[in-house]
């Protein structure tokens, strides 16, 4: 015997609809009717059936926009259109009405058109918020009451035509209203009031003979619509992030109460509903339309659409007091940028953390400094942490230093703050943190001197989960870099021998070892170590100034190139790297004039492709010591670069981040400068192994006391 079963994989995500049905005459709920909805892509949901309540349940139903039919013997079909379902979710539909399937004989229909009061412009509903809302014709009974629930009502069409049928014998009045505006009752008016103005009906038995079809004169109610006169914004062409005013100005001739209903495609409004309302740019550039619809509530209405050009926006800024101060990260806060370094010019440690939040117009949105009266405390790097931010950085105290560990909230506020130990001697300084999978933080440090690299993974709590530490030779370690298959690259280098080598290692996602390789014959390297990961898996570091390696994915030299430029020393440009979105890197540095000394130090930025061809290297400065540390791109593809900055600002070293361009400019700042890359002799290659060896360090709590900070702000772009 053989049997077939059938599995369900998955339940598609779908919606309910419940409702209930009457008789449209008498309003007695109807048993056993039927009920179906139709989606716009022509799929049918199931068939319900009604209960001697008239209620029913679609199930199932598909998401999006349907139609929903209902029928029953003796009655003629009533379609309801535009119902929206949503996922997991139900949408009550209210009543729905059949109509008996008549005796032609004995009702009338009407027709005619409707006008405002200059009976000219036809009535024919209003939009507002992108969905448009009908002007309804309909009959109440002679003392204005609603003749039947909704039987007697149609459409007006655009040209204010209007046609109502199934009409019995009788007298009434002919109103008119706007559809559902009800529904919007929390943008203004709990209900429109229909206009006062109504035209009585007298419906004969000779009328409704034949089902004929009776010609009402043209209405022309008493109203008139308002006049939208214009809308100005206070700016035209924006930056992305910044906030404008919009104004409306209109003239009702009834001088009745306008109400403003304003709608944009992109960006952030503000609330209200009066004729002025904000308006804040979204972070892609672009050309952006805003509109109002000026309404009466009494079916008049008129609306209008500015456009705002939305373009890239390029800063330079300071932020700082009377001593020393420096950003050394950047992390995203959606359309917001975190900033994290030291202080000395507020707080109330030696040294002190301090984290800014800022639009990307560079305004401070909030600013704190984290510290301790016993020690001092540098922070290095930042990363994104359920809602708020983890911030990394060594404490000074009692002659050495440690690593300390800062969770805060989006708002700034403490969650916790941990010291944690140094294994063993050297000097420690973290070369970065980044999220892993699980929610805790991978956080790599290198040990100077003492030739030692030392990764742990903490929770969410502060608490370590491993520790592991790697004893080479080599006494600097950088070049921390997440690769795209889950694991890391880690690069170090000895810059004290005649012959420089340098060390790569290549571990997997639960850092086991994938390869080690050391390269000797490098030239002489000074600076910090910084990796980027190609498009195509493979990688380029840069080893101090002189030299950049790229190497396949499985650690064997590419090419090898180095600086060819004149006029100038390069100091490093491994400050920090980054792959930008089309797949070039941005590298930024440092250099001094030939023959000047570190107090010139200005910025040196240099954007180049895999194959090490440069498209443009820029030197950002002024007369004295400049030095940018940081590297994010922007949503419209430009960057922001932070560091610190002795030529301008408030006094001593200040925090100056740089917005630019995408071409990296900054106008009236920078210049360009002429630097190649040329082809060098690969450096010899070994396979080497180290084994990476237990550590045992238990975080400890410690106090941090908040200040609020209030920076000094000085502009030096546009």
């Amino acid at each position: 015997m053989r049997i077939s079963c059938w599995f369900i994989d998955r339940v598609p995500v779908s919606g309910n609809i419940t409702g209930r049905v009457i008789n449209a005459i008498t309003g007695e709920p109807i048993e056993r009717a039927k009920v179906y909805a139709e989606h716009s892509s022509g799929r049918n949901s199931m068939v319900a059936v009604t209960n001697d309540h008239g209620d029913f349940l679609i199930i199932l139903v598909q998401p999006g926009n349907n139609t929903l039919r209902a029928f029953a013997d003796e009655f003629q079909i009533t379609e309801v259109e535009n119902v929206i379902v949503r996922p997991n979710s139900t949408e009550d539909v209210g009543t729905i009405e059949l109509l008996p399937i008549p005796d032609f004989d004995a009702f009338a229909t009407i027709s005619g058109k409707v006008y405002f009061r200059d009976c000219e412009t036809p009535m024919y509903g209003v939009k507002i918020y992108g969905k448009f809302y009908k002007t309804i014709a309909y009959l109440t009974d002679s003392e204005g009451n609603q003749a039947f629930p909704t039987i007697n009502a149609a459409t007006v069409y655009e040209d204010g035509s209007y046609q109502i049928g199934l009409i019995p014998p009788g007298d009434y009045q002919l109103r008119f209203r706007v559809q559902d505006l009800s529904k919007i009752s929390y943008f203004g008016e709990t209900h429109f009031d229909p206009a006062t103005s109504y035209v009585p009906i007298t419906i004969t038995q000779s009328n409704a003979e034949g089902f004929k079809i009776t010609d009402i004169p043209d209405v022309c109610l008493d109203n008139l619509p308002p006049h939208l006169i214009s809308l100005t914004p206070s700016k035209t062409t924006v930056f992305p992030g910044e906030t404008i005013t919009i104004t409306a100005t209109a003239q009702d001739p009834d001088n009745d109460i306008l109400y403003y209903y304003w709608s944009a495609e992109d960006g952030f409004l503000g609330l209200g509903f009066s004729n002025s309302i904000t308006w804040t740019a979204p972070s892609t550039p672009g050309t952006y339309r805003i509109k109002v619809v000026v309404n009466d509530h009494k079916g008049g209405w008129e609306s209008e659409v500015v456009e705002i050009n939305v373009g890239m926006a390029w800063w330079a800024k300071t932020y700082g007091g009377s001593l020393d101060d420096v950003a050394i990260d950047i992390v995203s806060a959606s359309d917001e940028y975190i900033v994290g370094g030291g202080t000395i010019s507020f707080g109330i440690g030696p040294i002190n953390v301090w984290i800014l939040k800022i639009n990307i117009l560079g305004e401070i949105l909030w600013e704190k400094a984290y510290g301790n009266p016993q020690f001092g405390m540098g922070g290095y790097y930042i990363s994104p942490s359920d809602g708020g931010y983890l911030v990394v950085g060594e404490i000074a105290e009692n002659g050495g230093n440690h690593l300390f560990a800062l969770k805060i909230k989006n708002d700034g506020s403490l969650v916790w703050a941990k010291r944690i130990p140094r294994p063993s001697g050297g000097t420690l300084r973290p070369i970065g943190v980044y999220k892993a999978p699980d929610g805790g933080y991978i956080i790599a440090n290198t040990l100077y001197f003492l030739g030692a690299l030392w990764i742990l993974k903490l929770n969410q709590n502060g608490g370590i989960d491993w520790q592991i530490k790697y004893e080479d030779i080599v006494p600097f370690w950088g070049g921390f870099l997440p690769t795209s298959d889950g694991g890391c690259l880690l690069a170090g280098y000895d810059p004290l021998y005649g012959t420089e080598y340098v060390r790569v290692k290549k571990v997997d996602r639960n850092f086991n070892i994938q390869w080690q390789k050391e390269y000797i014959g490098m030239p002489h390297a000074l600076g910090n170590i910084q990796s980027v990961e190609t498009l195509e898996g493979e990688y380029i570091i840069h080893f101090g100034a002189p030299s950049f390696l790229k190497l396949d994915r499985n650690g064997n030299p590419l090419w090898h190139k180095q600086f060819v430029y004149s006029g100038f020393e390069i100091t490093g440009i491994g400050h920090r790297m980054k792959r930008l979105k089309n797949g070039s890197f941005l590298g930024i540095g440092g250099l001094v004039p030939s023959g000047g000394g570190i107090g010139e130090l200005d910025l040196l930025m240099i954007n180049f492709n895999s194959d090490g061809e440069i498209y443009f290297a820029k030197r950002y400065g002024g007369s004295n010591f400049d030095l940018l540390l940081s590297i994010y791109q922007t949503p419209d593809e430009g960057f922001l670069i932070g560091g610190t900055t002795n030529s301008f600002g408030a006094g001593n070293n200040d925090i100056w981040i740089l917005k630019m361009l995408p071409d990296g400019t900054c106008l009236p700042l920078g210049e360009d400068v002429e630097i190649s890359l040329s082809d060098i002799s690969l450096p010899d290659v070994s396979d080497i192994y180290t084994s990476p060896v237990s550590t045992s360090v238990v975080p400890e709590d410690i106090d941090i006391i908040i200040t609020e900070t209030s920076a000094e702000v000085h502009q030096q772009a546009p």
